[in-house]
């Protein structure tokens, strides 16, 4: 059955409609459908009271009278809030986040914290997120160290948690320098405890005895540069390739260097280990084939170039050893071209069935290559060949940039 209202429900919430208030609002206030409120809107607007409230004139204009005084004492009420809240709003917005949430706390007993943030012109995460940290914080150190990996004398028994923390204090108060691994394995070699590192970690974390870490320092090294090359050995470029071995299941790893201004392959090694040595044999093999002088050598930056003993060998020979960026084949092109064509027209091609296989295979190619292929680079004629003509002067002078 319909509710009904009362003539004083209908002009009080007309009179609300007309003041501006939204007539949703007023729909959910006051239980009622908003095509109710349009109607009696409509209602008051064409017969005034009298057609909204059904009276008679003269209990209409008593009516009136009364609801016109209703009315200040509402606007009076009104405008007293209205200006309370712009001062509220005012004494809000000067408030800084952390006493926002501190008031939210006190009032979220009586509102919800959706409510309380939207009043507040703050983020909920913001506040869950103050209120977890404030958690954290308030935790009771003694509380953090008790928690976690037990430790255990020699015997086996279970060792007291201030025994283990008033160690791990003294050993950092003799020597502060330690980290936590090195305490850890002094409570286990010296002190003949059985102790997880994990639980020293914490323990020195929470005391605030843990050393700042270091990050080593990036080693500098001579990048890329562009050089004006203008006769032989003046710039190699050098790699790994490597190839699978069918029948054994294995990979054969190839270090190989090719001279930037002939195109000639001048050294290579293959073998079943990526190691420094192998790329070492490459080398010098490439070094007992040429004549150097003032050479620079480029590579990218595998381990083996940046190893200890490839940096002593190429200083022993006299070589300028440079690298690629990280992650820039294109700075190492010509290498890596031909390491493209001898995947395509050799490795490819072939089922390696053993190492000699392989290598008796690759050394065919690559004397194929250097003597027998022409390369569009050196004027469509073999790497070998324009070697020798330059080394009779049959060659115009040339100088390009690699």
């Amino acid at each position: 059955m319909p509710k009904s209202y009362d003539p004083d429900e209908k002009i009080e919430i007309v009179l609300c409609a007309i003041k501006g208030e939204k007539v949703s609002n007023l729909a959910d206030e006051f239980d009622v459908s908003r095509n109710s409120i349009y109607l009696w809107k409509k209602e008051f607007l064409d017969g005034g009271m009298i057609k909204l409230s059904g009276d008679s004139v003269t209990e209409q204009e008593a009516r009136l009278k009364e609801k016109g005084e209703q009315i200040k004492e509402m606007e009076k009420l009104l405008g007293s809030r209205k200006s309370r809240w712009k001062s509220l709003k005012k004494a809000l917005a000067e408030l800084n986040t952390t006493d926002k949430i501190k008031i939210i706390d006190q009032l979220k007993s009586d509102y919800t914290v959706a409510e309380l943030c939207r009043t507040f012109s703050i983020a909920r995460s913001i506040h869950y997120y103050r209120q977890n940290n404030d958690k954290d914080e308030n935790n009771n150190t003694e509380d953090q160290l008790y928690f976690g990996y037990l430790a255990y004398d020699k015997d086996g028994n279970l060792v007291p948690e201030e025994k283990v923390i008033q160690l791990v204090k003294d050993y950092c108060d003799e020597s502060p320098h330690l980290g936590y691994r090195m305490v850890t394995d002094y409570l286990n070699y010296t002190e003949n405890l059985k102790v997880n590192h994990k639980r020293i970690y914490r323990i020195m974390k929470v005391l605030d005895l843990m050393q700042d870490k270091i990050v080593p320092k990036p080693k500098e090294y001579q990048l890329r540069q562009k050089h004006e090359l203008t006769g032989l050995n003046q710039l190699w470029e050098m790699d790994m390739v490597q190839m699978y071995i069918d029948n054994s299941g294995q990979w054969v790893y190839m270090f190989d260097i090719i001279d930037v201004f002939t195109r000639e392959i001048v050294g290579h090694h293959e073998g079943l280990r990526c190691r420094i040595k192998k790329a070492l044999k490459a080398l010098d093999e490439a070094v007992a084939n040429r004549n150097i002088d003032d050479l620079v050598l480029r590579t990218d930056n595998g381990v083996q170039f940046r190893s200890r003993e490839f940096q002593i060998r190429i200083r022993e020979l006299d070589i300028s050893h440079e690298r690629t960026m990280v992650n820039t084949p294109e700075e190492n092109a010509h290498i890596e071209s031909f390491h493209g064509t001898l995947k395509r027209a050799e490795v490819y091609q072939k089922h390696y069935r053993s190492i000699t296989h392989c290598r008796n295979s690759i050394a065919e190619f690559i004397d194929k290559y250097n003597n027998r292929r022409p390369h569009s680079s050196v004027g469509k004629i073999q790497p070998v060949v324009y070697h020798k003509n330059i080394l009779n002067n049959l060659v115009s002078e040339i100088e390009f940039a690699a």
